[in-house]
């Protein structure tokens, strides 16, 4: 809830709507399940057993939420994710500055890149 806290100025500089609420919390000493509403719709921010990739997992659920907010609501920006873990962060492009960012600077491991790059560079 609080990164959702902190995007939703920006939705609402876009003149976007976001909404949240119902969060949901599941958790045994095994596995979590965590969901919640976005504009009326549930999404799940991680579903599956502890393992060395849940924070990856995590913060790969919550860009792709937001991204589907901003599709539903017919935005050119999406969220392109840049770091990992519990520092996680992510910046918003179009995918003509995303283009442009990728012809003018270094890529690297600090350098925004698609989701199903970052997927696949991070074994998620």
């Amino acid at each position: 809830m609080e990164y959702l806290k902190q995007v939703k100025p920006t939705f609402e500089k876009l003149g976007l709507e976001l909404k949240f609420e119902n969060e949901q919390s599941e958790q045994d000493q095994n596995s979590w399940k965590h969901t919640i509403e976005l504009n009326g719709i549930e999404y799940t921010a991680f579903d599956g057993q502890f393992s060395d990739l849940d924070w990856g997992i995590a913060y790969v659920n919550f860009i792709e939420m937001l991204n589907a907010e901003l599709r539903r609501q017919n935005s050119d920006e999406q969220f392109y994710p840049i770091n990992c873990g519990n520092d996680g962060m992510f910046v918003l492009l179009t995918t003509k500055q995303l283009d442009f960012v990728n012809r003018n600077y270094p890529i690297d491991n600090e350098h925004p890149t698609t989701m199903s790059n970052w997927k696949s560079r991070n074994g998620i």
